[in-house]
């Protein structure tokens, strides 16, 4: 890889290695504030296991969820999947630890990597794949098929892994592109990540269901006594929704209208206003 894009990389991780963002830090992460999760990236550590070892024991102790940035390359000589597998068991983080990228999926061997999607399974282990991040970044090395960088994404969702799909890079060196619209990811995971034409609704369900079970999120959906966080359309279905988007559209935060139609003809949304 080579470029701004590895250019702003290194920077990345080389500040990371000598800043706040080495394994002391973790504990404070997990207790803190803002974090209801547990957040790592051991491939910026410079003692990669002993980092785990500090940020499950942390997460155990604080009764925290794990949310590692795992994986993001291609190399088949170095992947992390057993150290956290092994950590997973002994701390009892299971169905409680989520793995962001694990691009090296792709790179592995299909009998290694069913091995590992089989542990995922077993220890139930989320996944959430990047694709803009993937594709913008990996495989700048390749003189010939340069690989698309994400995560086996089709093969692992068919298996029973939980995985989910987002943006952890909008407009930036990592990711110049972006709107903060999750359709726009749903709909580059299902072309990148070999999801079928028939298979609409489950890259929407990667941005709206799958995630808020991994947030745990128990006031989520459309139901009586949830939180009215809702996009309005006039698709027919969520297949139409992902495949080729709405005309009118209403954004509403607590049921409150945020955004503005994109027509003046759904004024029965613009109605939504008066409802208390």
């Amino acid at each position: 890889m080579g470029g701004p894009a590895d250019a702003a990389a290194r920077r990345f991780h080389d500040a990371a290695s000598q800043s706040g963002y080495r394994m002391a830090g973790e504990e404070h992460r997990c207790r803190g504030r803002t974090g209801r999760r547990g957040r790592g990236h051991p491939a910026v550590a410079e003692d990669p296991m002993r980092y785990l070892d500090i940020l499950f024991a942390a997460a155990e102790r604080h009764g925290r969820p794990i949310d590692l940035h795992l994986d993001e390359h291609l190399n088949p000589e170095r992947p992390l999947f057993d150290a956290v597998f092994e950590r997973v068991r002994r701390f009892g983080l299971q169905g409680r630890t989520v793995l962001g990228h694990a691009s090296v999926l792709s790179a592995l061997p299909r009998k290694e990597f069913e091995r590992i999607r089989d542990q995922m399974i077993d220890l139930d282990i989320a996944v959430v794949t990047l694709p803009a991040a993937n594709l913008y970044l990996q495989g700048r090395s390749h003189d010939m098929l340069p690989p698309r960088g994400l995560t086996r994404v089709a093969e692992l969702i068919r298996a029973g892994v939980a995985i989910a799909t987002a943006s952890d890079n909008i407009q930036d060196p990592f990711v110049p592109t972006g709107s903060g619209d999750m359709l726009e990811i749903a709909r580059w995971t299902l072309l990148a990540g070999h999801l079928r034409g028939d298979e609409l609704a489950t890259a929407y369900d990667m941005i709206t269901a799958i995630p808020a079970r991994m947030m745990n999120l128990t006031d989520y959906g459309i139901r009586e006594g949830a939180w009215a966080d809702l996009v309005v359309t006039d698709c027919e279905d969520v297949s139409a929704l992902v495949g080729g988007g709405p005309d009118c559209i209403q954004v509403l935060a607590k049921g409150r209208p945020v955004a503005a139609p994109a027509s003046p003809a759904v004024e029965a949304i613009r109605a939504l206003e008066d409802v208390p």
